[in-house]
């Protein structure tokens, strides 16, 4: 979660983020006159609903048997979310001992 807190007669803010893929950097800066007061709160959350994971698959089936152990069989509801991982998330490489 990042936090962001400004007041006073003149403010200025700069930020630095990063695209998705981790490779293109996004810079940004404001300068403000006037009196100002404000405050910004951004988060997010990722959870797993099992309920929606059963009516994609048919039947109850965890994270774990969906991801690692391919219990679960790619569908036309969720063909559009696997093309897209594929399109922008680079390939997972496997650790061998």
């Amino acid at each position: 979660m990042d936090a962001a807190v400004a007041a006073g007669p003149v403010g200025r803010n700069a930020q630095a983020s990063m695209d998705v893929l981790l490779k293109s950097p996004i810079l940004a800066y404001s300068r403000s006159k006037g009196l100002f007061a404000g405050i910004a709160l951004d988060g997010a959350v990722v959870s797993i609903d099992d309920s929606a994971n059963a009516k994609a698959y048919g039947k109850e089936l965890s994270a774990q048997e969906i991801l690692y152990e391919g219990k679960a069989r790619i569908n036309d509801i969720v063909t559009p979310f696997t093309r897209t991982l594929e399109k922008y998330a680079p390939p997972r490489k496997r650790v061998t001992d």
